[in-house]
């Protein structure tokens, strides 16, 4: 059950929501090699075998960076475009002036660069440099403005010091997603169920967390040990975990750590009060998730697949699949974890995210595979080939849904 295999071979390939989602890639095995019939010799046509091997290498390696580059392309431009779209739902008004336009919209393109980040939470100083230089130039034009307000609270990177900053958005332009946003993170972060709760429900009434992210973070929350620590990393994950904990009582055993909030110098020290050890470092970063699960191997950590791959390269040898999660272990994994994973996909999760016809969450339905894949392991190791030939069918449909139907039949002949 190691996860060392796994990971060299499963992880990197971005099954995690917040991984950029690539298209089907073409098929491979299509060549542009001359095929000679074998009634025809080699020698007559001037070749030698080792001249016709080195073509058909280096024609297959030229195919292969091909290959890389369209997919680099295409993953560029899908990036550049998802970028776009979100800086367009925070453009300024019309009516301001075009300094203060720039302006606006220079934080929120710093502000969603520095939340792409694979490896990092909060920005880099050079990002935060020029959304604090661009703030102040919206203070000086307009100190009132919804902008300004809301501006401030955001860069500060959930320093609930500036939460009268978004008070004042929040009664200029109550039903922005953003500040929705922002108020159900405030709230989470000092623990205010109450308005958790509407804001939550806000963000789910307007379609900002939608029913599929909810499910799949249901089970996401079953995949975790009994009073058990779930740590999370973005909004799908972390505002879905809560949701289903404040709004469906489900789960509420379970203490969910945000890395996104460890930002928050008062998340950290309610999180020290709890009992929990945080690294002394400003950056929330792979270095800093590493020293986390250290200092706190004995709070049945589980962490959710949808946090970045490079955040797991340094902690491989003590992950273990659980579900949704990879289970924390200083040396080695908790007892039964193969029939945990049994029971979990045959009676305790709902699974509802692998029908859901929602484009927005398809990718979700594929961080199922992992469990799956340890299920046909078993019950192939055990010689059960009626299970196993179940768990095919389960990984062939998902693999279908996801369109990653190629990547998976490599891992099946070798998992």
């Amino acid at each position: 059950m190691r996860f060392l295999f796994f990971l060299a071979s499963f992880l990197f390939f971005p099954f995690s929501f917040s991984q950029i989602e690539e298209n089907n890639q073409t098929n491979q095995n299509n060549t542009n090699i001359e095929i000679i019939p074998d009634s025809v010799k080699r020698e007559d046509k001037g070749y030698s075998n080792d001249y016709l091997n080195e073509v058909e290498i280096n024609e297959e390696k030229n195919q292969l960076k091909d290959k890389q580059r369209k997919k680099k392309d295409l993953k560029s431009r899908q990036f550049r475009e998802t970028k776009k779209k979100k800086l367009d739902l925070y453009k300024s008004s019309s009516c301001k002036s075009q300094s203060f336009i720039d302006a606006n919209d220079k934080i929120m393109y710093n502000k969603i660069q520095s939340r792409s980040q694979s490896s990092q939470r909060n920005p880099t100083p050079k990002q935060q440099l020029l959304m604090d230089d661009a703030n102040q130039i919206l203070e000086k034009e307009d100190p009132n403005s919804f902008e300004y307000n809301l501006n401030k609270y955001l860069i500060g990177n959930y320093n609930i010091s500036n939460y009268s900053n978004l008070q004042k958005a929040a009664a200029l332009k109550k039903n922005s997603p953003e500040l929705q946003r922002q108020m159900a993170a405030h709230h989470i972060i000092i623990d205010n169920q109450k308005e958790s709760k509407y804001y939550l429900n806000r963000l789910h009434e307007n379609g900002i967390l939608i029913n599929p992210s909810i499910d799949y973070c249901k089970d996401l929350l079953e995949s975790v040990s009994q009073n058990g620590t779930l740590i999370t990393h973005g909004m799908i994950d972390s505002y879905g975990a809560h949701y289903n904990q404040i709004n469906n009582h489900f789960r509420k055993d379970v203490q969910i750590i945000n890395i996104d909030f460890l930002q928050s110098d008062f998340y950290k020290k309610e999180l020290i009060a709890k009992g929990y050890k945080i690294p002394n470092s400003k950056n929330i970063d792979v270095a800093f998730f590493k020293k986390l699960c250290e200092m706190n191997k004995d709070k049945k950590l589980a962490l959710s697949f949808t946090i970045p791959k490079d955040y797991f390269v340094s902690i491989q040898n003590h992950l273990f699949i659980n579900g949704l999660i990879f289970e924390y272990h200083d040396n080695k994994p908790s007892k039964n974890l193969v029939q945990n994973n049994i029971d979990l996909w045959h009676s305790k999760m709902n699974k509802k995210v692998i029908y859901s016809m929602e484009k927005e969450t398809k990718n979700l339905a594929s961080n199922y595979l992992p469990m799956l894949l340890t299920i046909k392991k078993f019950y192939k190791n055990t010689g059960n080939s009626k299970e196993e030939l179940k768990m095919n069918i389960a990984i062939e449909s998902i693999s279908n849904i996801c369109g990653k139907n190629k990547h998976i039949n490599k891992l099946k002949s070798a998992y």
